[in-house]
Protein backbone atom coordinates (compact mmCIF):
# COMPACT_ATOMS: atom_id res chain seq x y z
CA UNK A 1 0.00 0.00 0.00
CA UNK A 2 1.60 3.66 -0.96
CA UNK A 3 2.00 5.95 1.85
CA UNK A 4 -0.47 8.55 0.12
CA UNK A 5 -3.20 5.39 0.25
CA UNK A 6 -2.65 4.89 4.32
CA UNK A 7 -3.14 8.43 5.13
CA UNK A 8 -6.77 8.41 3.24
CA UNK A 9 -7.34 4.99 5.24
CA UNK A 10 -6.85 6.91 8.37
CA UNK A 11 -8.73 9.80 6.93
CA UNK A 12 -11.49 7.15 6.44
CA UNK A 13 -11.21 5.67 9.43
CA UNK A 14 -11.71 8.70 11.38
CA UNK A 15 -14.12 10.25 9.16
CA UNK A 16 -16.39 6.66 10.30
CA UNK A 17 -15.97 7.74 13.89
CA UNK A 18 -16.28 11.34 13.52
CA UNK A 19 -19.97 13.49 14.22
CA UNK A 20 -21.52 14.94 11.57
CA UNK A 21 -22.42 18.10 13.29
CA UNK A 22 -19.19 18.47 14.12
CA UNK A 23 -17.54 18.27 10.43
CA UNK A 24 -20.62 20.59 9.31
CA UNK A 25 -19.18 23.17 11.31
CA UNK A 26 -15.48 22.57 10.27
CA UNK A 27 -14.14 25.47 8.55
CA UNK A 28 -13.01 24.60 4.45
CA UNK A 29 -10.48 27.12 3.58
CA UNK A 30 -8.20 25.66 1.11
CA UNK A 31 -8.88 23.21 -1.33
CA UNK A 32 -6.90 20.19 1.06
CA UNK A 33 -9.10 20.96 3.99
CA UNK A 34 -12.38 20.82 1.31
CA UNK A 35 -11.53 17.64 -0.01
CA UNK A 36 -10.76 16.12 3.80
CA UNK A 37 -13.75 17.76 5.09
CA UNK A 38 -15.42 15.65 1.88
CA UNK A 39 -13.60 12.66 2.41
CA UNK A 40 -14.59 12.75 6.36
CA UNK A 41 -18.19 13.48 5.40
CA UNK A 42 -18.20 10.18 3.10
CA UNK A 43 -16.71 8.13 5.20
CA UNK A 44 -19.41 9.31 8.02
CA UNK A 45 -21.85 8.67 5.37
CA UNK A 46 -20.22 4.71 4.87
CA UNK A 47 -20.04 4.05 8.13
CA UNK A 48 -23.57 5.00 8.70
CA UNK A 49 -24.37 2.93 5.58
CA UNK A 50 -22.80 0.37 7.03
CA UNK A 51 -24.45 0.43 10.50
CA UNK A 52 -27.56 0.88 8.81
CA UNK A 53 -26.93 -2.31 6.59
CA UNK A 54 -25.85 -3.97 9.49
CA UNK A 55 -29.25 -3.45 11.19
CA UNK A 56 -31.44 -4.99 8.26
CA UNK A 57 -29.25 -7.50 7.91
CA UNK A 58 -30.34 -8.46 11.68
CA UNK A 59 -33.36 -7.29 11.13
CA UNK A 60 -33.48 -9.97 8.04
CA UNK A 61 -32.08 -12.63 10.06
CA UNK A 62 -35.04 -12.15 12.78
CA UNK A 63 -37.65 -12.70 10.33
CA UNK A 64 -36.38 -15.09 8.92
CA UNK A 65 -35.93 -17.33 12.15
CA UNK A 66 -39.58 -16.13 12.99
CA UNK A 67 -40.89 -17.08 9.74
CA UNK A 68 -38.98 -20.80 10.32
CA UNK A 69 -40.92 -20.85 13.88
CA UNK A 70 -44.42 -19.70 11.88
CA UNK A 71 -43.92 -22.61 9.78
CA UNK A 72 -42.57 -25.15 12.28
CA UNK A 73 -46.28 -23.91 14.68
CA UNK A 74 -48.13 -24.23 11.00
CA UNK A 75 -46.83 -27.66 10.54
CA UNK A 76 -47.68 -28.44 14.06
CA UNK A 77 -51.29 -26.70 13.88
CA UNK A 78 -51.98 -28.85 10.74
CA UNK A 79 -50.75 -32.33 12.38
CA UNK A 80 -53.17 -31.36 14.95
CA UNK A 81 -55.99 -31.02 12.36
CA UNK A 82 -55.16 -34.11 10.84
CA UNK A 83 -55.21 -36.28 14.59
CA UNK A 84 -58.37 -34.11 14.79
CA UNK A 85 -60.17 -35.54 12.23
CA UNK A 86 -58.92 -38.59 12.45
CA UNK A 87 -60.53 -38.86 15.67
CA UNK A 88 -63.67 -37.40 14.35
CA UNK A 89 -64.05 -40.31 11.47
CA UNK A 90 -63.14 -42.80 14.32
CA UNK A 91 -65.83 -41.29 16.70
CA UNK A 92 -68.29 -41.79 13.83
CA UNK A 93 -67.57 -45.05 13.15
CA UNK A 94 -67.67 -46.05 16.58
CA UNK A 95 -71.26 -44.42 17.15
CA UNK A 96 -72.71 -46.08 13.54
CA UNK A 97 -71.13 -49.38 15.36
CA UNK A 98 -72.79 -48.61 18.63
CA UNK A 99 -76.13 -47.72 16.65
CA UNK A 100 -76.31 -51.02 14.40
CA UNK A 101 -75.04 -53.26 17.84
CA UNK A 102 -78.17 -51.71 19.55
CA UNK A 103 -80.38 -52.19 16.63
CA UNK A 104 -79.80 -55.65 15.97
CA UNK A 105 -79.71 -56.07 20.16
CA UNK A 106 -82.99 -55.05 20.10
CA UNK A 107 -83.95 -57.41 17.22
CA UNK A 108 -82.80 -59.72 19.03
CA UNK A 109 -84.61 -59.35 22.22
CA UNK A 110 -87.59 -58.81 20.04
CA UNK A 111 -87.01 -62.06 18.29
CA UNK A 112 -87.02 -63.47 21.67
CA UNK A 113 -89.72 -62.29 22.93
CA UNK A 114 -91.76 -63.36 20.19
CA UNK A 115 -90.71 -66.66 20.23
CA UNK A 116 -91.51 -66.87 24.23
CA UNK A 117 -95.24 -65.31 23.60
CA UNK A 118 -95.64 -67.97 20.42
CA UNK A 119 -94.08 -70.72 22.75
CA UNK A 120 -96.39 -69.72 26.05
CA UNK A 121 -99.28 -69.49 23.78
CA UNK A 122 -99.20 -73.00 22.44
CA UNK A 123 -98.11 -74.43 25.89
CA UNK A 124 -99.87 -76.30 28.52
CA UNK A 125 -99.47 -73.59 31.45
CA UNK A 126 -101.33 -71.14 29.30
CA UNK A 127 -104.25 -73.47 28.77
CA UNK A 128 -104.32 -74.44 32.32
CA UNK A 129 -104.78 -70.84 33.36
CA UNK A 130 -107.31 -70.68 30.45
CA UNK A 131 -108.82 -73.38 32.04
CA UNK A 132 -108.72 -72.52 35.66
Amino acid sequence: MHRHEVSLVNVFLEGVKSDLEVLERTPATSYADRAQKTLLTQAYAYGEMNVNMAKADNEIQRLKRRNEMAKDKIAEAQEAIREKNTLVLQKAAIAKEMEELKRSRAEEVAATRANAIESFRGSEELMSYIMD
